[in-house]
């Protein structure tokens, strides 16, 4: 399972890439990483990696955008919470 937007495209495959063989920059490009990942996830949303994420309202129906939705935890009628994973 993927945790984390390092796990889409690591520090290591990014410097690879990039032929830098030196640690100086590591922060700066996980930095970019992240904000990619973040980029992309709001530009399209669809989830790069898995994670948990809650909706909470007061509507009785709620569409959930963030795609691919992996499974629907939690959907409780007398609460305004639903749990799903991304």
């Amino acid at each position: 399972m993927l945790a984390d937007a390092l796990d889409v495209l690591s520090v290591a495959d990014a410097k690879a890439e990039m032929v830098i063989d030196f640690d100086d920059t590591d922060q700066l490009i996980e930095d970019k990483i992240r904000a990619a990942v973040s980029l992309i996830e709001m530009e399209t949303q669809w989830r790069l990696y898995q994670r948990d994420e809650i909706v909470v309202t007061s509507l009785q129906t709620v569409e959930i955008f963030q795609y691919p939705i992996v499974d629907i935890e939690a959907v409780d009628g007398d609460s305004s919470e639903i749990a799903f994973t991304t």
